[in-house]
């Protein structure tokens, strides 16, 4: 069973409806700690390392649980540590930034099996699975 998690951007503005979200990548996960991949295929790599510590910031302020991240390199990087992890959230950006990876990433949903995808704006795009969900939360689990 995969739980999907999905936004519809603007996850960088403080809004209470950004800080539920956040807070789901910790809830939905029954262990004291939970291991968090960040992906960031849709925006430029030397954003990566501001946009991660933005992230984790925003995870950190809406759990009292410990969490671990790791920001992945690339699809291949993603496929290796997936097992390893709780959580896969792919951030929005721009398509043309995102698209290079399609073909790569639709092997992603058969990987997926227990574990929580969160994507918020474009990051809800790569998944088959993903319903666009405007500028509000989505959850929902597929088995």
């Amino acid at each position: 069973m995969t739980t999907y998690l999905l936004h519809g951007g603007a996850t960088s503005k403080d809004l209470p409806g950004n800080d539920n979200f956040f807070a789901k990548f910790t809830t939905l996960v029954n262990k004291p700690v939970v291991k968090i991949l960040l992906c960031y295929f849709s925006r430029e790599y030397k954003e990566w390392e501001n946009l991660a510590k933005r992230d984790l910031k925003k995870i950190i302020e809406n759990t009292n649980k410990k969490v671990e991240n790791y920001v992945v390199k690339n699809p291949d990087d993603l496929f290796a540590q997936l097992p390893n992890y709780d959580l896969i959230y792919v951030a929005g950006g721009e398509a043309e930034l995102l698209e290079p990876h399609y073909e790569k990433l639709s092997k992603l949903k058969n990987m997926l099996d227990g574990k929580i995808y969160a994507g918020s704006s474009m990051g809800t795009m790569s998944n088959p699975d993903a319903e666009h969900a405007g500028y509000h939360a989505l959850f929902i689990t597929v088995k």
